[in-house]
């Protein structure tokens, strides 16, 4: 015999799912807060995209803002450049140049003897107030890739984007660099 049609049984009986939300016994415990998680690093790297994103209407400043953004996107991969002093002496002044190997800067007399082997700094990356001077940005560009290349691209045996090599190229024919 077929239950009435005004019966709450007359479609047949109701999903597992209904029924067990109807049994507390079967419900799933009810949500934790999330946990805290790296949200500071995100927002920063966002923070940090939307700066970039705002300085592009700047023809003049948006290669060296682009350039700051790799450097603090190393920075937030956990492989920042130590540009507070030089490694081999310690002087926080007349710092000219990058070890390429630990990425710490390097005054003009300690890197003299050594210069064909590290990287230019690019005085923009010390200070923000400070201009830019012409091929400071070629410099900038070729130091954020050179580590950008040895320590997130190599390890996981990819090539640096053909993006940022045909930004670069792009840059280079325009004169910007």
């Amino acid at each position: 015999m077929a239950p009435p049609a005004w019966s709450r049984w007359a479609r047949g009986p109701p999903p597992c799912s209904t029924i067990a939300w109807r049994w507390p016994a079967c419900r799933p415990p009810p949500p934790s807060p999330p946990a805290p998680c790296r949200s500071a690093s995100r927002t920063r790297a966002y923070y940090a995209f939307e700066a970039l994103a705002r300085a592009l209407v700047h023809p003049d400043i948006w290669p060296a803002v682009f350039v700051r953004f790799e450097a603090g996107l190393l920075q937030e991969l956990g492989f920042g450049l130590d540009l507070s002093k030089c490694a081999a002496t310690g002087a926080v002044d007349d710092l000219l140049y990058v070890s390429p190997r630990t990425g710490r800067a390097v005054s003009r007399d300690a890197g003299e003897p050594y210069k064909d082997r590290l990287l230019a700094l690019p005085g923009f990356l010390l200070a923000s107030q400070r201009g830019l001077d012409p091929g400071d940005v070629k410099a900038g560009l070729d130091l954020t890739a050179h580590f950008l290349e040895a320590f997130i691209f190599n390890p996981l045996n990819r090539p640096i984007p053909p993006a940022r090599l045909w930004l670069v190229d792009r840059l280079e024919e325009a004169g910007r660099l």
